[in-house]
């Protein structure tokens, strides 16, 4: 991906802006409407797609940094122990207070948990909408998180303008505080009938060559390190959801960063240094199925796929060099049935494979050829309503094996081959457009310490 790429930026942002208005802006209505307390609701993988996308556009606070050698998707490191991916799947929300999250322009959420004595795995999201006068809004996202692939904030500016009733189109603005990781996206949505399909191409890290060479060569270097883009990474991400009849509708997701390569080096020398090669691609589908308003049932799959080459620009660079594959696969069975007004008995049951393979031609006994299996069970009986009281209780397993590579992974407190049994407890508060959830677990550990003390979590959601 070159010139002719990156140059398709500015053409369609004019496009955009020379294109007839089609009438007063105001604050982007809602999606849908969120669902009533007598229906249970809808499910969805958006949290899934929108999460790892952020990690994608803000790879400079991830773990080590953005050319750490742990890889692009930071699945195996020091601070991951194996309970962790069981805290991961207790604190994240419901499908179907993430599904209504989505439909609203305007929120505030966030969700917490203990993993450690001293630390908090943590994510924040806040969002809002600005009539901007014509056919103009702006849209704003803020989003923290702080985990064990991750440490950092995004701040996103949307500009849409209506091309239609049923079109739009946006240009995308990713503010990072390291300059060189911003990134800009153009793209669309349409939505024609019951279905909302969106896509946007997407300059990543696109100030960075003009940063570190032509800006640096002018005298105003920072740092002694030198990175430049040879072939800038470029992403389409393309998104669909379509109600397929009364009582069926499918999400489905597709993204890819295609190939390219980045040099990184000296300021004074480029052979000290190496020259990396990445792309990725992922994609998951989710289909659902509401015989009735009390009865929900999906079934998802998602799939993601990261490949890097690092090679050392010269012997005296005493670089590492290495082919890195890593992939995570999962799937997942999710019922859930309103027995009555407010009461919810709701399950999942989550398969996960995660390979990671990596060939070291200087050093094989570097090599690694590993896989993490896990399987994990969720049964959860919750009170809800509009407003009130609102308790969750209900037990989680954790199943997680190595068929292959056992121990050749960097992780904390041993290996990620383990077994833990979960019994949680969530009370809170509800109000029109407001809930306070705070929780506690107690874990079962029949390979360690037997009966211990679980974790503490809570989730907060606003709307407005």
């Amino acid at each position: 991906m070159g010139a002719v790429e990156f140059a398709t930026v500015p053409m369609l942002l004019a496009y955009l802006l020379v294109l007839p208005g089609s009438g007063q802006a105001q604050a982007p209505p809602s999606d849908t409407t969120v669902a009533a307390v007598d229906s249970v609701g809808h499910s969805t993988i958006q949290t899934w797609e929108e999460d790892l996308w952020l990690t994608l556009l803000d790879r400079h606070d991830s773990f080590e940094g953005r050319f750490s050698d742990e890889g692009t998707l930071k699945r195996f490191t020091d601070l991951m122990d194996s309970k962790n991916l069981l805290d991961v799947l207790s604190f994240r929300f419901t499908p179907m207070e993430s599904y209504d999250w989505y439909q609203s322009d305007h929120g505030f959420r966030w969700m917490g948990g203990s993993v450690t004595t001293l630390d908090l795995a943590s994510s924040v999201e806040l969002k809002t909408a600005v009539p901007l006068g014509g056919p103009w809004n702006m849209r704003i996202r803020v989003h923290q998180t702080s985990g064990a692939g991750a440490d950092g904030s995004t701040v996103r500016l949307r500009f849409v303008r209506d091309l239609g009733a049923t079109t739009k189109g946006f240009l995308d603005w990713h503010m990072d505080p390291h300059k060189s990781g911003a990134d800009v996206s153009v793209g669309g949505e349409w939505r024609p009938g019951r279905a909302k399909l969106t896509a946007e191409l997407t300059a990543l890290d696109f100030l960075n060559n003009l940063l570190y060479v032509t800006i640096g060569r002018a005298g105003f270097p920072r740092g002694d390190t030198t990175i430049v883009y040879n072939n800038r990474p470029m992403a389409l991400r393309t998104s669909g959801q379509v109600a397929l009849s009364d009582q069926v509708r499918l999400e489905v997701y597709a993204s890819t960063i295609f190939p390219s390569t980045v040099v990184v080096h000296d300021k004074n020398d480029r052979q000290l240094g190496f020259t990396q090669d990445e792309s990725l691609w992922y994609a998951g589908s989710l289909l659902e199925w509401t015989p009735n308003p009390s009865l929900l049932v999906s079934g998802s799959i998602t799939n993601t796929r990261a490949h890097s080459t690092r090679t050392s620009n010269s012997v005296a660079a005493a670089v590492e060099g290495y082919d890195l594959v890593e992939r995570s696969t999962e799937a997942e069975l999710f019922v859930a049935l309103q027995a009555t007004e407010r009461w919810t008995i709701s399950g999942s049951a989550i398969r996960a494979w995660m390979p990671e393979l990596r060939d070291v031609p200087d050093d094989p006994t570097h090599d690694i050829d590993y896989l993490l299996k896990a399987w994990f069970t969720k049964l959860d009986f919750a009170f809800t309503g509009r407003s009130g009281f609102l308790g969750r209780a209900g037990v989680m397993s954790s199943n997680t094996r190595v068929p292959r590579g056992l121990g050749t992974m960097d992780v904390n407190a041993g290996d990620m081959d383990d077994e833990f049994y979960r019994l949680r407890l969530n009370v809170g508060w509800g109000f029109v457009s407001t809930m306070v959830v705070i929780g506690s677990a107690y874990d079962y550990h029949p390979g360690g310490k037997g009966r211990i003390w679980g974790t503490a979590s809570g989730r907060v959601i606003a709307s407005w």
